[in-house]
């Protein structure tokens, strides 16, 4: 990522801040995009200083398309290019559907997603002039799962998929990926306006029993737009996927070959087996690493996967059951995303 030039819209607080300090950190240069803060705008530029990369702001609404255009053309102009787009710009309106206004929802899907739209269109339009580019949304677990008191937030972070997917096939011959990372609860500014109860209910969902970090979504979405993920586009990638919790490993992986030496197997769609090549991206840049994996069967194989985390000493597993040729036993440690693209690609 050094010298790689990057826009990053809702960059001066919450999860795009720490988006641009990871971005800083590996030596990119940067535009943080603000709709109004001037304060937290200039506060990001005097803490990303330490980096020595060059910082620039750009204000203004991510809905006007204007303004979108506007932008960058200055980043190509003041940074010399734009190799990254980053769109995290989002806001809420949080009110149960009776009480919920058009202007409610308006507002919601103009900056989440509309916002987003404008963007990667203009950033997309100077990524394939060098045929090189790497997009990532700022999506949410909302917009798969849906909440209560949240149709507009959904809807814009569903559609921020569908907008995922559709311009990684446009993007993908130039040089291209697009993808989304759907974080779960995130400790940020936003999250912080929730009430005790809902943080409580929300911590039960954890298995860590803990918020996210801003910084471990940062780290995730440098990831993607780094050399490493040039293999991985049309992505949706869970940052609220959990390890089991309070497992011994050897205890644990030893329960689990015993169940898949009994032939005791889950069958996974092919839409579920992509979801796992993007949940094993995700794992690797957490440091899992592969410890077993197995085939078996006549006219069908379902290969075991299992995964631990030798710092955290937790565990990952899955089980999957598919059609086809093998993939044969292996019991060397290497890194998940290896295996990612030799045994779960379709």
């Amino acid at each position: 990522m050094n010298g790689k030039n990057a826009i990053i819209t809702g960059g001066v607080r919450g999860i795009g801040l720490a988006i641009a300090r990871e971005f800083c950190e590996r030596g990119a240069n940067l535009m943080l995009c603000y709709h109004s803060n001037d304060e937290a705008a200039e506060a990001a530029i005097a803490e990303l200083e330490q980096f020595g990369t060059k910082v620039i702001l750009s204000k203004g609404d991510v809905a006007d398309e204007a303004y979108a255009e506007a932008s960058v053309k200055k980043a190509v102009e003041e940074l010399g290019g734009v190799e990254i787009l980053v769109n995290d710009a989002g806001i809420t309106r949080d009110k149960l559907l009776a009480r919920m206004t058009p202007d409610d929802f308006r507002a919601v899907i103009d900056t989440n997603l509309v916002g987003a739209f404008n963007f990667t269109k203009y950033a997309a339009a100077a990524m394939i002039k060098k045929r090189y580019g790497r997009i990532i949304n700022m999506s949410s677990v909302v917009g798969v799962r849906g909440n209560a008191g949240q149709a507009n937030y959904a809807a814009s972070k569903a559609g921020l998929i569908g907008l995922t997917l559709s311009t990684a096939k446009e993007l993908g011959r130039r040089n291209i990926t697009v993808n989304a990372v759907a974080p779960g609860f995130i400790k940020t500014d936003m999250t912080s306006k929730l009430t005790e109860e809902q943080k409580a209910e929300g911590i039960k969902l954890i298995s860590l029993g803990r918020y996210g970090r801003a910084e471990e979504v940062a780290k995730l979405t440098a990831f993607l737009a780094s050399e490493d993920a040039a293999y991985i586009t049309a992505a949706e990638i869970y940052a609220f996927i959990q390890p089991l919790k309070n497992e011994n490993c050897e205890d644990a992986v030893s329960r689990i070959i015993e169940a898949r030496d009994k032939g005791e197997k889950q069958t996974y769609s092919s839409d579920k087996v992509r979801k796992i090549n993007e949940m094993l991206a995700f794992l690797s840049i957490a440091g899992y690493v592969y410890i077993d994996s197995t085939q078996s069967g006549e006219d069908k194989y379902w290969l075991n996967l299992v995964l631990r985390h030798p710092k955290e000493k937790t565990l990952f597993y899955l089980q999957r059951t598919a059609g086809g040729a093998g993939t044969g036993t292996s019991k060397e440690k290497v890194n998940v995303i290896e295996i990612y693209k030799k045994l779960w690609e379709e």
